[in-house]
């Protein structure tokens, strides 16, 4: 959504976004979806057809019932479509589908099919078939050229997640969060913002927390959905009493928690199964919020945290090493402005209408390339 809102606001750039409603997209009934996710009903949205809940358990049906109304969706779009146009996905094996659907409609306003990739893959990848591949970290470019892959490297973007700076600004809602929540004022609050599941390190966080559970100024907050009970049970068996969970909460109000913090930590391990090539949009947002961030010592969060100068880097799955530097932070007041200024500086570099206007030059570089050939 954030990224089409960016390409929406390029000169000249008319954006559809296809929204397959099967894939974990859960909304409440009469829901504003451009409210929910505060971005500005700047671009088309299609949804496709939904399958009902007792029919879409069936996995194969699921998955035909997908591709069908992919299929379709795609075919209308390109049947009708006259002026020049590009397909941009994160999903790599849709270009089949590409390649089919063209063969078909045989449109001469299509230039080309651009994909953003995420994590490795398995099977070949064929210049044939894409325009050029955008992926979110260095980390992963290099693994896919030493993989093999027969794409040009040229043909390659590097570019990371982002932020929307403007969001950060004039933000008087962070106020009313304290009684919605029932929080306590007059508490150093460390807050975690995004899904509490496996891999994202909320376990190394509550246990970091639990070596500093004497220092009652203190208050661990978790924001997001819940997928394991497990972090509950975790918080018990220490005997946690400091530590609030708010449950899911609406992404346009999640940053009223990041301004109301006094830390930030991204605790992300190596149980992630992409965990070599992650770029949070959360270490973005934490930057954006101007305040200290103490994150996870990985490949791809080091492309952008830099320890000591612009946040604090702790070894990955080591409570102590966190808890350490929480501490620091907590401890050296001066030096942890002097870092949250260095990062709310260093963000202007990762909007996301800096990332779209990066990767619109690229798209327009490879099609005026391929146009010439």
């Amino acid at each position: 959504m954030n990224m089409c809102e960016a390409f929406s606001q390029l000169p000249e750039v008319n954006v559809t976004l296809l929204v397959n409603r099967n894939n974990d997209f859960k909304l409440e009934p009469n829901t504003d979806i451009w409210n929910f996710y505060n971005v500005k009903s700047t671009f088309e949205i299609i949804f496709l057809p939904q399958l009902s809940r007792i029919i879409g358990k069936i996995t194969l049906l699921k998955k035909l019932f997908t591709l069908f109304n992919l299929a379709s969706a795609l075919f209308k779009e390109f049947r009708n479509r006259r002026e020049p146009f590009i397909v941009f996905s994160r999903h790599h094996k849709v270009v089949k589908l590409m390649k089919v659907i063209q063969g078909i409609a045989k449109n001469r306003a299509y230039r080309g099919y651009f994909c953003e990739l995420h994590d490795l893959f398995t099977g070949p990848v064929y210049l044939k078939s894409y325009a050029g591949l955008i992926v979110i970290s260095s980390a992963l470019k290099k693994d896919l050229i030493d993989k093999g892959i027969k794409v040009p490297e040229n043909r390659i973007l590097v570019a990371q997640d982002g932020v929307a700076i403007h969001r950060y600004e004039n933000f008087p809602e962070k106020d009313s969060i304290y009684s919605e929540y029932g929080l306590p004022r007059g508490k150093k609050i460390i807050a975690y913002t995004g899904r509490l599941a496996k891999g994202k390190g909320v376990d190394i966080l509550i246990q970091a927390f639990a070596g500093l559970k004497n220092r009652k100024d203190l208050l661990l907050l978790l924001v997001g959905q819940i997928f394991d009970d497990e972090y509950r049970e975790i918080a018990v068996a220490h005997g946690l009493e400091n530590i609030i969970f708010t449950g899911f909460v609406p992404p346009s109000r999640v940053r009223a928690f990041q301004l109301i913090a006094d830390i930030l930590v991204l605790p992300s391990n190596r149980e992630l199964p992409y965990f070599k090539y992650t770029s949070p949009i959360k270490l973005f947002e934490y930057m954006a919020a101007g305040k200290p961030i103490a994150a996870s010592a990985l490949d791809s969060i080091s492309e952008i945290i830099r320890h000591k100068e612009n946040g604090i880097l702790f070894n990955p799955s080591d409570p102590q090493s966190l808890a350490d530097s929480i501490l620091y932070l907590l401890d050296h007041k001066d030096f942890s402005a002097k870092i949250a200024a260095r990062a709310k500086a260093d963000v202007l570099d990762y909007t996301w209408l800096k990332r779209a206007e990066n990767i619109h030059r690229f798209i327009q570089q490879h099609i005026n390339e391929d146009t010439k050939d």
